[in-house]
């Protein structure tokens, strides 16, 4: 089974005491930082990850503080389009429960524009596609898509995985769902907070990588 999650990462210096910090990279962060989210409701994608689905960002004081974290209060229909980028995170690519990819850095929820290009492919050749830092290219060969990832640290070898196209672009639609069922969870909050209808859908717009 093919899975495409959409996540949010939870930068933890936004989330954590300071002095809580220290824990980030040693053997206590997984446990530190898993009991952290459980007291939040929240499971991490897997222990001790950053990226949290969006089918778990559910209360609206963790709505509330993600918006408050990402929007400056000075935003308006006039200045949105240069001062708001999408929710960073990105969409993490299972199957059968095994990450085959996680999203990279500056990846964010605006990227399955480029999971849906993986659908139209019908070279051979790779294709490069333009999500987060790390090189990602995709081929089609034959009823499947062959997606390759060149990590920036050379001194890993290159990640490549084979998917159905099928499969996949039934999990891009399943993706597409919850962002647009995140989206409705969020306007409310965001609504409260800017009082202003036509500014909140166009702030949820981009913040999901919709404008």
């Amino acid at each position: 089974m093919i899975l495409l999650e959409p996540t949010v990462e939870f930068e933890p210096s936004d989330w954590i005491e300071e002095k809580s910090q220290n824990v980030i990279g040693t053997d206590k962060w997984n446990n530190y930082w898993n009991d952290f989210l459980k007291e939040l409701g929240i499971k991490p994608t897997y222990s001790g990850s950053w990226f949290i689905s969006v089918d778990e960002i559910n209360k609206p004081e963790i709505i509330k503080k993600i918006i408050e974290l990402t929007c400056t209060k000075d935003l308006s229909l006039d200045n949105i389009d240069n001062n708001l980028a999408p929710l960073t995170g990105g969409y993490m690519l299972f199957e059968n429960n095994k990450i085959l990819f996680s999203p990279q850095c500056c990846c964010d929820l605006g990227d399955l524009i480029y999971w849906k290009e993986l659908i139209s492919l019908e070279s051979e050749n790779w294709h490069n596609l333009l999500m987060g830092h790390a090189m990602m290219y995709a081929r089609k060969v034959g009823e499947d898509v062959e997606i390759k990832e060149i990590p920036e640290n050379i001194n890993f070898e290159p990640i490549i995985e084979k998917v159905n196209k099928n499969d996949l672009q039934i999990a891009i639609s399943k993706a597409e769902q919850k962002v647009n069922l995140f989206k409705k969870k969020i306007v409310p909050i965001i609504d409260e907070m800017f009082n202003n209808n036509e500014l909140s859908n166009k702030i949820s717009e981009k913040l999901i990588g919709q404008l």
